[in-house]
């Protein structure tokens, strides 16, 4: 068996790996509003496995490994912040030491990974996603060709994936005016309504809670799986028809 032919094997499993991951996280999230923190970690390891197979950079196949593991830290210490500033930081030294492509990888992963900080927008099983699925797709092998003299011929997929999880959540927001009115039905904003002890006593992962003018309300965890999912089907929709 060739060499090649083991690196297209280990790309269409790590595809099944992502899919199958990304299905039932978004089901559980769909039905609980929780993912499991341990849902990931095959695609992760599955990343280190197509990235050394890949011959990717030594940066960033050690860094991104390092920062799927302090994933796991809680989003709400100082720690969690300072090694997301740090990333940060040694992406950007990167793009300029070992070359602009996989510092640029490593940086759209910073910042995903900055955005879990105190989990105001996603949550941690939705970073854990994001990160994996990344690490997991080094390569986009090829896709839309730009300026070769700035990044090499292609776009790395970590923007590409990144850009389809937006327009996805984007539209996931609409729906969510949409389906409260814009905010008239509730009368508190984009997911919030009046605060229910009932449906909190029987649904407690699916609201968070707080006060604001001295009202409490709740909001509705919105399962940010699913437009991850789709932004990651539609980057390989994209991948297969360039």
């Amino acid at each position: 068996m060739s060499s090649m032919n083991l690196l297209e094997i280990t790309r269409y499993t790590v595809i099944a790996i992502a899919i199958a991951s990304l299905a039932y996280g978004s089901y559980s999230d769909l039905r609980t509003r929780t993912v499991s923190s341990l849902l990931f970690v095959p695609l992760m390891v599955a990343g280190v496995v197509v990235n050394i197979q890949s011959g990717s950079a030594i940066f960033f196949l050690a860094a991104g490994a390092v920062m799927m593991f302090l994933s796991f830290l809680r989003a709400d210490t100082w720690a969690y912040l300072f090694t997301g500033m740090a990333f940060f930081i040694a992406s950007l030294v990167a793009m300029e030491i070992t070359g602009f492509y996989y510092g640029y990888e490593m940086l759209i992963m910073s910042v995903v990974y900055l955005i879990g900080f105190q989990e105001r927008l996603f949550g941690s099983g939705d970073i854990k996603a994001i990160v994996s699925v990344m690490y997991a797709f080094p390569l986009a092998y090829g896709i839309i060709q730009v300026r070769p003299d700035i990044i090499y011929g292609i776009v790395p997929p970590a923007l590409i994936i990144l850009v389809g999880i937006s327009i996805f959540s984007l539209a996931w927001a609409i729906y969510g005016i949409i389906l409260t009115g814009g905010g008239r039905k509730f009368g508190t904003g984009l997911f919030r309504m009046k605060y229910d002890s009932d449906l909190i006593s029987r649904k407690p992962n699916a609201f968070s809670t707080g006060e604001k003018d001295g009202a409490r309300y709740m909001a509705y965890r919105v399962p940010f799986m699913i437009p991850i999912f789709l932004g990651f089907l539609a980057y390989l929709v994209m991948i297969a028809i360039f």
